[in-house]
């Protein structure tokens, strides 16, 4: 007779959990950097404008993460359960949307503190970039 213990049962879901997260973690682990790195520009943007930094900013930053982690695993889940044949994987164009995102952030940033706008730089070479929301 086979018996399942609370330590196998564990072992299992970690197991599970790696073989879901190993694939897509490195979207976010980049998401995180690029996070912090905004949280950091944004901070340095704040006091060239000589604004009060509050801990506003900080929440924000991890309610962000705590955000764009979700979108990413729900992107793969919706992968994996529902389109397992699709030819492309949904979350690279999630987390390329949110990398996206946060990058300009960051330009505008270092925008604020240096005075020179790369984004503005980037969008010569790319035409559609100016388009893009805020």
């Amino acid at each position: 007779m086979t018996t399942i213990t609370i330590k196998t049962l564990v072992f299992a879901l970690w197991v599970y959990i790696g073989a879901f997260l190993g694939p897509i973690s490195h979207f976010l682990f980049f998401t995180v950097a690029l996070v912090l790195c905004d949280l950091f520009t944004g901070v340095w943007a704040a006091r060239t404008r000589k604004e009060v930094i509050h801990s506003k900013g900080f929440k924000r930053s991890v309610l962000k993460i705590s955000l764009y982690f979700v979108a990413i695993l729900l992107s793969e889940g919706m992968k994996r359960v529902f389109f397992p044949d699709l030819d492309f994987d949904l979350v690279y164009i999630v987390a390329g949307i949110i990398s996206l995102t946060e990058f300009k952030s960051n330009l505008e940033n270092v925008a604020t503190v240096t005075g020179t706008n790369i984004w503005s730089l980037i969008a010569n070479y790319i035409p559609r970039l100016p388009k893009l929301p805020k």
